[in-house]
Parts: structure tokens; C-alpha cells; sequence
């Protein structure tokens, strides 16, 4: 105490009043006395809370622990933003219905016949022998067909026709070429003629084969007239054709 005293003398401080030495060492030894008696009584507090946990948990009442938590950590987590890339289609051209009236093709006007022309068909049947006497007219085969060619407006034809057959092999050899060559004339019931030529060919044996007549004079002076032709032998040895036909006719006076 005095060295401090010493040093605040040298120092130029104040005249101080004598330190009383006994009185300052009875406070340290005071507070010394009261710093014991704090400390035995933390410890026994201290022993007491002890005490108190251990009957607890000895009577199964839960246990009480004292545990310092770790202070909270904070963590701050930022997200990217997310970008979705959508691909949206072109939009599409708008659509442009166009209502056109649809073209009906013009009827079809029938142009009127050039005069003197007439169309006729229908059916016809007849019968010959398959061979005539040629009476020196063929070098070959004579042949004859009479029959009837009725037309669709139920007007009768009397038909004729005289032809000369030639075949390309023997007669008894399948394959070969049977041709006839000839005239007819068409006789109407008013009396009126057509008449013209004919060159029919079919390969033996035959059942028929259709053909064509060239009309070449008459009432019809000009025209032609498609056959069809189904040929069959009757019991009395003649041969029947039949078929349908059809006929165009120029007349000779139009």
C-alpha cells in the first residue's frame, strides 16, 4: 500500500489521508467470507436439482435432462427458376371451303336422223340344208337360208339369201376355216326389196358365229345389218340359225 502511495506522491497528486492498512485488509477478508458462503450456496442448489432428478426418474416419472441445443442454424437455399420451353406448333392456315356448283353435264340431245335413215332390230330365225345342188353357181359348197326377221315393232321381213361355201382343209379336220360368200334381199309386206352381199367365216366345228350384211341396193340403198348367229341340226337334216340383228338404212330416195 505504501508503494502506491509513494507513486501518487511523485506523480503530483493531492495531499491524501493516511491509509488505514488493518481497515482495508478486515474488507478483503470480508468479501473473501462472502464469496465462500455464495459459492456453498450454488452448491447447494446444484445438489439439491441433482437430487430432485434422481427421485424423479426412481418413482418412473420421466427423466428430466438438461441438454444445451446447439444454437439454430439457418439455411437459406434459393432455388434456380426453372424454365420450361413449350414448342408451340405454326398455327395452322385457316381452312377455306369453297362450295362450287357442281356442273351437270348438259342432257343428251338425240340428233335427228338424216332423211331417209331408219334404224330397226330385233329377232329373226331360219333353216337350209347344209348343201345345196350349186347347179355349176359355186365351185364348192352351195348354200341357202330362208327365214324371218321380225322387228321390234312386230313387222315381218321375209329373208333370202343363196352363198357359196369354201373350206381350207378336209371337212372331218377340227380347225378348219369354213367361208361363206353370197346375196340376200329383204322382202317388206308392202312389197319393197333391200338387197346386198355378205361374207361370213367360222372355224369347224361351229355353233355359229356372228356376221355382217352390206346393203348395196333397193329401198335401203345403202346401210348395214350386224347377226348374231346360233346354228343347230334339226331332225329332218336341216340346219336352223337364229339370232338377233340390228339395222342401219340410208333409203336410196332421200
Amino acid at each position: 500500500m505504501s508503494d502506491i502511495r509513494d507513486q501518487l506522491e511523485r506523480a503530483g497528486a493531492p495531499d491524501l489521508p493516511p491509509l488505514d492498512v488493518d481497515a482495508l485488509h478486515e474488507r478483503v477478508r470480508s468479501r473473501q467470507r462472502w464469496r465462500k458462503v455464495a459459492l456453498g450456496g450454488v452448491g447447494i442448489v446444484v445438489a439439491l436439482a441433482i437430487g430432485g432428478i434422481a427421485s424423479a426418474t426412481s418413482n418412473g416419472s420421466p427423466r428430466l435432462q438438461l441438454t444445451t441445443d446447439p444454437p439454430e442454424t439457418t439455411t437459406t437455399t434459393t432455388e434456380a427458376p426453372t424454365t420450361t420451353t413449350t414448342s408451340v406448333p405454326p398455327p395452322e392456315p385457316p381452312t377455306t371451303t369453297s362450295t362450287v356448283p357442281e356442273i351437270q353435264p348438259p342432257a343428251e340431245v338425240p340428233l335427228p336422223e338424216p332423211a331417209g335413215r331408219r334404224q330397226i332390230s330385233g329377232i329373226y330365225r331360219g333353216a337350209g340344208w347344209p348343201q345345196e345342188p350349186s347347179s355349176g353357181l359355186c365351185a364348192s359348197l352351195a348354200h341357202r337360208l330362208d327365214a324371218v326377221f321380225v322387228l321390234d315393232s312386230g313387222e315381218q321381213w321375209n329373208y333370202h339369201a343363196d352363198y357359196c361355201g369354201t373350206v381350207d382343209g378336209p371337212l372331218w379336220l377340227p380347225g378348219a376355216t369354213w367361208t361363206g360368200v353370197g346375196t340376200f334381199t329383204f322382202t317388206t309386206p308392202a312389197g319393197d326389196t333391200i338387197t346386198g352381199t355378205f361374207t361370213s367365216r367360222a372355224v369347224l366345228p361351229t355353233a355359229g358365229e356372228p356376221y355382217d350384211l352390206t346393203v348395196t341396193g333397193g329401198t335401203g340403198a345403202s346401210g348395214t345389218c350386224h347377226l348374231t348367229n346360233q346354228m343347230r341340226m334339226l331332225p329332218s337334216g336341216l340346219q336352223e340359225q337364229s339370232g338377233r340383228f340390228s339395222c342401219s338404212l340410208q333409203s336410196g330416195t332421200g
